[in-house]
């Protein structure tokens, strides 16, 4: 059994932990990279954002739902911030409309809910400053 620290470095160089994970069990799991082509200014999705994606993405194509809807969950699953619909729409290449209809989708299943943030000129403390 191979270890964590052995585990094979991808062809750009990422860290495949699904397929470190599958090969534990003796199964062999490719996972497909995500064509997600990014310029300058758009944040690109790291190895294991687009692991988790596909994961997602491949979980609901199980239950008859768009990939859009995957993509989304797995983008909110393993972000550490909520992420706002821009940020979706960039991020993962996909339209305004379908971003929309998704979330409204994952919010009626009760998988996503909406908060609010702040202005960023507001400043935020912690009872212990006040």
């Amino acid at each position: 059994m191979q270890g964590a620290e052995d585990a094979e470095v991808g062809e750009h160089g990422e860290f495949s932990l699904c397929s470190f994970l599958f090969e534990q069990k003796n199964f062999i799991h490719t996972v497909r990279s995500v064509d997600i082509l990014q310029d300058e200014n758009q944040q690109q999705l790291d190895p294991l954002e687009l692991q988790v994606v596909e994961f997602f993405v491949d979980g609901v194509r199980v239950l008859g739902l768009p990939r859009s809807i995957g993509e989304i969950y797995g983008l909110l699953f393993i972000s550490q911030a909520p992420l706002s619909l821009d940020d979706l729409v960039q991020r993962l290449k996909i339209s305004k409309g379908s971003a929309s209809q998704g979330l409204r989708m994952l919010k009626g299943l009760g998988a996503v809910r909406e908060v609010e943030i702040p202005l960023k000129d507001e400043l935020i403390t912690s009872q212990r400053w006040s």
